[in-house]
């Protein structure tokens, strides 16, 4: 091999950390899109919640039950209300 031909194998170490934080920047998008929507689902549910019964309401209840923390944290006031209502509307 003569030095024009290694020239063209070696490739530069900056292409593998571009491609790396592409990476990186599609999945916090992916992430942030995501986290939305469940916020827009929570919400969704939070409005219509009233209209739930029986088997429906018990869902509603094991959904905002299992929600993680980070949506916990970020819709207080809907899930407790939520929970409240829930709770409150079989007794």
């Amino acid at each position: 091999m003569n030095a024009e031909e290694t020239e063209e194998i070696n490739v530069p170490k900056d292409s593998f950390n571009d491609s790396s934080n592409q990476i990186d920047d599609q999945l916090q998008f992916e992430k942030y899109n995501c986290f939305h929507l469940f916020k827009k689902y929570i919400k969704e549910i939070y409005v219509r919640k009233k209209q739930f019964k029986d088997e429906l309401l018990a869902a509603c209840l094991e959904f905002f039950l299992s929600l993680p923390k980070e949506l916990v944290l970020e819709n207080l006031n809907e899930v407790f209300e939520s929970l409240e209502v829930i709770i409150f509307s079989s007794f």
